[in-house]
């Protein structure tokens, strides 16, 4: 198997199990590599650091690299490619957190505070309500039911932040967190 499909299967699995706390391994990182606004499906991504010969055999960074990874994250695509971005999102989040906290660095960017930030008058219960009636009205787009989602939830700017939120719910649930946590998840050092 090669680099980039080992990292990507890394990634599907550490985001299917449990999350694993990280430590700082101490080593030293001679090779500094920054990614910024990945937005792009999780294989693209690795591909781009196979490219400069930063992924180890094992399916995660080598051990003298550090990454900086530069905000926007996930919130990708058309309406049709949801579903493959939030679980694309989920295993970029997933695999950057697996790594040794000194050795990568997850910067939250505009479309991550943007999308999760906004969240914050939000409880899980309300949150999953406003997401599943931002899908109804959103897809296929429905101009009166987005003008009754945005009146019920005035802290939602479109009905399409709503139904495109689903990465947010997997990657908080992921983490142990849930919507309440999220603006402090993204002010935070992610990793």
């Amino acid at each position: 198997m090669d680099r980039v499909a080992q990292a990507s299967q890394a990634a599907r699995d550490f985001a299917a199990s449990p999350r694993v706390e990280t430590k700082p391994d101490g080593r030293v990182r001679s090779i500094r590599a920054a990614m910024g606004d990945p937005q792009a499906p999780l294989d693209r991504m690795l591909g781009i650091l196979e490219s400069h010969a930063l992924l180890a055999d094992d399916g995660l960074l080598r051990p003298e690299v550090m990454l900086v990874s530069m905000g926007d994250h996930f919130d990708w695509g058309k309406p049709e490619d949801r579903d493959r971005a939030s679980q694309d999102g989920l295993a970029l989040f997933a695999w950057l957190a697996r790594h040794p906290r000194d050795q990568v660095i997850m910067l939250a960017g505009n479309h991550d505070l943007g999308r999760v930030g906004e969240l914050a008058a939000f409880d899980d219960e309300t949150f999953l309500s406003a997401h599943r009636e931002g899908l109804r009205a959103y897809s296929p787009r429905e101009p009166e039911a987005e003008r009754a989602l945005l009146r019920k939830y005035p802290a939602l700017p479109t009905a399409e932040l709503a139904g495109a939120l689903t990465v947010v719910v997997k990657a908080l649930g992921a983490a142990g967190l849930t919507a309440k946590h999220s603006v402090s998840l993204c002010l935070a050092t992610l990793v």
